[in-house]
């Protein structure tokens, strides 16, 4: 008789019988991967040993698999540590002069290893901090003084044409796709902060 099945086996849902997939049936969509600046998220790893929690960089978590990165600590400087800013000359000195280039240097081109090795699509990185600010930095003055340029690990990104924003531009990324123009141009944002991550 046709339609009745045999003892022992369970009828096809009318979806497989019809050759369409339920919700049930698809396999989860995997998230894109998003590179952020371990301090966004919470992780006491800035220059003070204190953290800068993000609420809207953690929101991002629900749309995407977040990376958390610090160039800092993975150049081998400590935390706390005492802040750093960029110099006129293109190095990094501490406020009691040492020279921390190389250790922004190696910490920057580990992030960017870890980031290729995650498969991140681009990064969220602190404002305005030596190692990841973009579009503007301090002045290596230690005044407070803001002016145009980038950190060394988001200039490392750009340099390979990697999407680099701030947590105050968490706004532009998109639902399902990469900001075209974040990692060639960051927006400049103001702020009363005086010092760096």
């Amino acid at each position: 008789m046709s339609g009745e099945v045999p003892r022992g086996k369970k009828k096809p849902s009318g979806s497989i019988l019809r050759g369409k997939k339920t919700l049930s049936d698809a396999a989860p969509r995997e998230k894109k991967k998003i590179a952020v600046s371990a301090c966004l998220l919470g992780a006491p790893c800035r220059y003070d040993g204190a953290s800068k929690p993000c609420r809207a960089v953690m929101r991002l978590g629900l749309r995407y698999e977040l990376v958390p990165l610090c160039p800092e600590c993975a150049g081998g400087l400590p935390v706390p540590r005492d802040p750093s800013e960029i110099q006129r000359d293109g190095s990094v000195r501490s406020v009691n002069g040492r020279n921390v280039s190389f250790e922004y240097m190696r910490g920057a081109s580990e992030c960017l290893r870890i980031f290729r090795q995650s498969g991140a699509v681009m990064a969220v990185l602190k404002a305005r901090s030596p190692a990841c600010g973009c579009g503007q930095i301090y002045d290596g003055s230690f005044s407070g003084t803001l002016v145009r340029g980038d950190g060394i690990f988001a200039a490392l990104l750009k340099k390979h044409g990697i999407p680099v924003l701030t947590e105050e531009e968490v706004d532009a990324v998109p639902e399902n796709a990469v900001p075209e123009a974040a990692g060639s141009a960051c927006h400049e944002g103001e702020s009363n902060e005086v010092q760096e991550s």
